[in-house]
């Protein structure tokens, strides 16, 4: 049986794994901001990859609907998970907003 606070472990091994290999890319383009941001989309694109060829390998074992979550659709989350969802993505949200002006793409120079 997989609980809860078992996949909230295995989140947050996944996203430990996407931030290391992003940080030792960047240091090896130089350390300088864009090369942090580049690694990071460099990672970001094959995680993706993984996680979509993953789903699209396990789907038909597990017969469900994953794939409309990742496009968006809440039709089957909970009500109390659609809470959680909410209120994480605005506490967060407010988090990284002190963030957004060192981050912006335009000020290096990219149009």
């Amino acid at each position: 049986m997989v609980y809860r606070h078992h996949i909230i472990v295995v989140v947050f091994l996944g996203a430990l794994s996407g931030y290391m290999p992003t940080v030792l890319l960047s240091r090896l383009g130089g350390g300088s901001d864009i090369s942090m941001m580049l690694a990071g989309i460099a990672v970001a694109s094959l995680f993706s990859g993984l996680s979509h060829v993953l789903l699209y390998i396990v789907q038909s074992m597990l017969r469900s609907q994953y794939v409309y979550f990742l496009r968006g659709s809440t039709a089957t989350v909970l009500q109390k998970e659609i809470s959680l969802m909410a209120d994480l993505s605005l506490s967060l949200t407010f988090i990284s907003l002190p963030f957004i002006k060192p981050l912006n793409a335009y000020l290096y120079g990219d149009p």
